[in-house]
């Protein structure tokens, strides 16, 4: 894992691994799956799925700061997903979770992400073509 964080007395490893996919009718968008684990506890990661969009001139609307702070080196963004893991009942030392829609995750978190969001406005499902 590449980045640290500490909450309270606990250490966390995330990383984001991002894939452009592209769905049935040519759009693109960014597969982008954040893998937070615990010092100790590497085998229960806490996985969330994010799709956003592509911009022509900056990518991966995910790695650019574009909306409230949502970014994924963001370490006040990576606490709230911590902290609203654990109140979904991720457990780091017994067991991991998944979460597939993490645009409704920061929506919950009260981030507006409607100009990121590939699937807004959208079927999600089309975005399961690799390009």
């Amino acid at each position: 894992m590449k980045n640290t964080i500490q909450i309270t007395e606990h250490v966390y490893f995330y990383e984001n691994k991002a894939e452009l996919v592209k769905s049935e009718t040519g759009d693109l968008a960014w597969s982008n799956i954040l893998q937070i684990v615990e010092k100790g506890n590497e085998n229960n990661p806490l996985t969330i799925h994010f799709l956003a969009k592509d911009d022509y001139y900056m990518g991966n609307t995910m790695l650019v700061e574009m909306v409230d702070g949502i970014k994924f080196d963001n370490q006040e963004l990576i606490q709230k997903l911590v902290l609203f893991g654990q109140q979904k009942g991720w457990k780091p030392s017994k067991k991991g979770m998944k979460i597939g829609d993490g645009m409704n995750v920061l929506r919950a978190l009260g981030y507006n992400v409607d100009t990121i969001d590939a699937a807004h406005e959208r079927n999600i499902h089309e975005f399961l073509i690799k390009k």
